[in-house]
């Protein structure tokens, strides 16, 4: 199964992503350079724009966010959940 880069699930990724960005007090350009690469890099997948793969979520968890993978995935989850419940209602 291959998601569009524009899916739900794939905006809720980028936009939690974001979310934790932030509160932890960081710039795109601080996350790009802790992962190596550009910022316009870190602005794509937070806009949907492009999709992440499973290994580099867990390398942004560990090398930028300070998070267990584990954690995310779970806050993760319970997000598409509460996302899931809204479209039914």
């Amino acid at each position: 199964m291959q998601l569009s880069h524009h899916s739900p699930e794939n905006q809720l990724l980028g936009s939690l992503l974001r979310e934790l960005r932030l509160k932890a007090g960081l710039r795109q350009v601080e996350v790009a350079e802790r992962l190596s690469t550009h910022q316009s890099y870190v602005s794509k997948y937070e806009q949907g724009e492009k999709s992440f793969k499973f290994v580099e979520v867990r390398i942004l968890c560990a090398r930028v966010l300070d998070m267990p993978f584990q954690k995310f995935v779970r806050l993760y989850e319970e997000r598409l959940a509460d996302m899931r419940r809204a479209e039914r209602s």
